[in-house]
């Protein structure tokens, strides 16, 4: 919301004077946020305000003329040359930049103009860049305040500032200049001042009202139809479309201008209906019927259902509290309106604003909830302004008159304003806060009875007055204390998912992020038609290749990797942390008896090359995978077995496993790997070789945070040991031996290589492991590694065949 500062100031009486500045700095204190300060009035200086004394033809040029002007009170004239159409007679004023003056980029200077020397130049709007008429320089008419010498910019109410204030949800009332005066007086400790209002039976009054007929009180328990006569559609005053365009609003004429201009001030929507084109026809609301259609101000066409309308005899002329009819609008032939104030339910508004998507400044403000006690009054505020400046007729308004608002008490414990803050209130002073802030306000014992003013419907609970007291009784008066921290969790999905994420980045993947839908063709790639049988479609999904929610998370990722080798990326690495969703269980008559089960799951496609620096790339393969799935099981203390498995659809027969974890003395299949099907591969559209993981990570808890330890204080040593085994043994079974044998002075036992050749025995091969030796307490000498790897050794011989190299 654009504040114009000068605009809140005459809204506000201040005990002491405020820069545009420091007033920010005050309502950001109570929550009103101010984003940006913004100085207008930038593209001139030095301009003054000039009597014109005469007005000559130039002597020797058609479309000039000579005006002379006076830029003080008793100076002498100053012959200025000016080409504009609109040159005043004398007597009227203009705005002079004389020499030594800056518009935009230039300083003015004498300039000879046809043999005849100006000394500056007549300044229109669009020279100053203070509004957008070409057509002339701007004319100031006798009795409009202004006197000769007077800085322009001061005149002309460009000397100005904006502030771009962020209005909370739920403080409507601040979408309005009204509103914020409120807060800037309640901080400041000063007083609103309400601008002047049209006083029914007062000169000028016109005699017929406007009927008004209400169909749906639910929904429109205030409506005003005021009839305004005599108005011409004229432009508004320099003030208000100097404030207009501040904001952001481009001015028209004063019979729009006057309509937004009330609503920017008090934050009441108001509606001009051109009154010849209701007929005399009686103003109504009601819901729309099957079948009926409207024409908004911006052209659209909008079929109804069963939305609020404003009607004319029976003829929609407008959607309540969004936009009018275009068969209703004011038009540059307008002379008599009728003016709409009202007040609409929020949800009412809403729902149609989002149906027919017809955003309006507003339906932003009854969206939110007016002041049900301010119609009247604002439509009171746009009659004075017609009358004033246009010389309007004005009838006494027909409405439906509103129960006076009364707000329910709200009690607030002083004794849980205490516990809640940290901070111990006087009672006097939590009465006169709230007072300030328009609330009645009341001390029964330990307890303070506040009722809200009509412009703040949202406070109906002790802690909204808990928030009002703080905000305006000093946020910085509440002691800052440090929470109660506890033991970090080790089994929420959050937890889980972060430390997946961690280990798959470290191996070298990168994180996709894709949909929670897919195509029930895209999940037929897996070739596995229970993946189809489980999955959820979607009533309202956004296309068709997002139908059904997501069974598994490769489907999606597959669809990665053929995106990117369709661009000519070949050397792929994804991985994905999310929820699967699996329809929920029927018995036996199909009734569904269970809820659907969201499971986390990780996934990851691989294909082509690994990225690694200083040596030749080598290719993404079946063991890469493999190591990732032995990383992610240390995250959990868990073992992995892998068990070939050669009937998987989208997995090749030859280079594929299932993996098995034990949980409380429980084998579970936890997931799958391998190189991806050819068959798949093909409908999924990828030409490379590529494999895939896909684990189940629910019922998973992360192992203890580790310890610190202090760094070893004795060196470690290594020793390697070169084994012939038989070629169909696992290397993780030999290491399960390995570690079975081993002392407490083993620190490490890796694989370092795996060998086969023509030159071993038949059905062999070679491997190399590593042992990693190391005491707490000593250096190690050369009997203590010997007996240690010795046993380990003998236990490799004795359980698995193996000799020595």
């Amino acid at each position: 919301m654009n504040i114009v500062w000068s605009w809140l100031t005459e809204l506000v009486e201040l005990p002491t004077p405020l820069t545009a500045g420091e007033g920010a700095a005050k309502l950001t204190s109570v929550g009103l946020e101010v984003e940006q300060v913004t100085q207008l009035g930038t593209g001139f200086e030095g301009a003054v305000i000039a009597e014109v004394l005469a007005v000559r033809p130039h002597p020797d040029a058609d479309k000039l003329r000579i005006v002379t002007v006076r830029g003080d009170k008793g100076g002498d004239g100053i012959d200025v040359v000016c080409g504009a159409p609109n040159v005043p007679p004398p007597g009227n004023f203009v705005v002079w930049a004389k020499p030594g003056a800056r518009v935009g980029d230039m300083v003015m200077a004498p300039k000879t103009l046809k043999g005849v020397v100006s000394p500056g130049m007549l300044c229109g709007e669009t020279e100053l860049g203070i509004g957008d008429d070409p057509s002339g320089i701007i004319v100031l008419a006798p009795g409009s305040g202004v006197h000769a010498g007077q800085d322009a910019k001061a005149a002309l109410g460009a000397s100005d500032w904006v502030l771009d204030v962020n209005v909370p949800a739920n403080r409507a009332d601040c979408l309005g200049h009204v509103g914020v005066a409120r807060e800037l007086a309640a901080v400041c400790g000063g007083s609103v001042k309400l601008p002047p209002l049209f006083i029914d039976g007062q000169a000028g009054q016109g005699a017929t009202p406007t009927a008004v007929q209400i169909a749906d009180g639910a929904d429109c328990n205030v409506y005003s139809a005021r009839l305004v006569t005599g108005v011409a559609s004229i432009p508004s005053p320099r003030l208000i479309q100097h404030r207009l365009r501040a904001i952001g609003v481009r001015p028209k004429n004063l019979l729009v201008d006057v309509t937004n201009y009330v609503m920017f001030e008090s934050g009441q929507p108001l509606h001009a209906f051109d009154a010849d084109a209701l007929a005399g026809r009686p103003l109504g609301v009601r819901r729309s019927r099957a079948g009926e259609k409207i024409k908004t101000l911006d052209g659209a066409e909008h079929a109804l259902d069963n939305d609020l309308l404003i009607v004319a005899g029976d003829e929609p002329v407008a959607l309540a509290g969004v936009m009018g009819g275009a068969n209703s609008e004011v038009g540059d032939k307008t002379t008599s309106i009728v003016l709409e104030a009202a007040h609409f339910l929020p949800k009412s508004v809403r729902t149609t604003r989002t149906r027919l998507n017809v955003p309006s400044e507003a339906s932003q403000r009854f969206e939110r909830g007016v002041d049900a006690a301010n119609v009247l009054h604002a439509s009171a505020r746009a009659a004075y302004l017609l009358q004033t400046h246009g010389g309007a007729k004005v009838c006494a308004p027909s409405a439906l008159q509103p129960v006076a608002w009364q707000a329910a008490p709200v009690s607030l414990s002083l004794a849980k304003l205490a516990r809640l803050t940290g901070v111990t209130y006087d009672p006097q002073d939590v009465l006169a806060l709230l007072r300030r802030l328009g609330f009645a306000a009341e001390q029964q014992g330990d307890v303070v009875v506040a009722q809200a003013a009509s412009w703040r419907p949202d406070v109906t609970r002790d802690v909204d007055l808990i928030e009002e007291i703080l905000r305006h009784g000093g946020l910085d008066r509440v002691p800052t204390t440090l929470p109660k921290l506890s033991a970090a969790p080790t089994g929420s999905r959050v937890d889980v998912a972060s430390a997946v994420r961690d280990v798959m980045v470290a191996a070298g993947l990168c994180e996709a992020i894709t949909y929670g839908f897919l195509s029930e063709q895209r999940l037929r790639w897996l070739g596995d038609e229970t993946l189809v049988a489980r999955a959820m479609p979607l009533k309202n999904q956004m296309t068709q290749d997002q139908a059904l929610m997501r069974t598994h998370l490769l489907p999606n990722l597959l669809a990665a990797l053929a995106r990117n080798e369709a661009h000519q990326v070949n050397d792929v690495a994804l991985f994905e942390v999310g929820s699967v969703f699996w329809r929920a269980e029927g018995n036996a008559t199909g009734v569904v008896t269970t809820l659907g089960r969201e499971p986390l799951h990780v996934a990851a496609v691989v294909s082509g090359r690994r990225q690694v620096r200083m040596k030749d790339a080598p290719t993404w393969d079946y063991f890469d995978l493999k190591a990732v799935v032995e990383r992610l099981a240390a995250l959990f203390e868990v073992t992995p077995i892998f068990t070939p498995v050669r009937d998987v659809a989208y997995l090749h027969p030859g280079a594929s496993a299932t993996v098995s974890i034990a949980i409380d003395g429980a084998t579970r299949v936890w997931g799958l790997l391998g190189e991806l099907h050819p068959d798949a591969r093909g409908r999924a559209d990828i030409d490379g070789a590529a494999f895939v993981l896909h684990l189940d990570l629910s019922g998973l808890l992360l192992k203890p945070v580790a310890q610190f330890r202090p760094i070893p204080r004795f060196p470690a040593t290594s020793r390697d040991m070169s084994l012939l085994v038989a070629e169909s043994l696992a290397a993780a079974d030999m290491r399960a031996v390995l570690a079975a044998a081993a002392t407490d002075l083993v620190e490490g036992i890796d694989l370092l290589e795996e060998y086969r050749d023509a030159k071993l025995p038949s059905g062999t091969k070679s491997m190399l492991w590593s042992v990693t030796y190391r005491a707490a307490d000593r250096t190690l000498t050369e009997k203590d590694v010997e007996a240690a790897h010795e046993s380990m050794l003998v236990a490799a011989k004795a359980q698995l065949g193996a000799t020595a190299r």
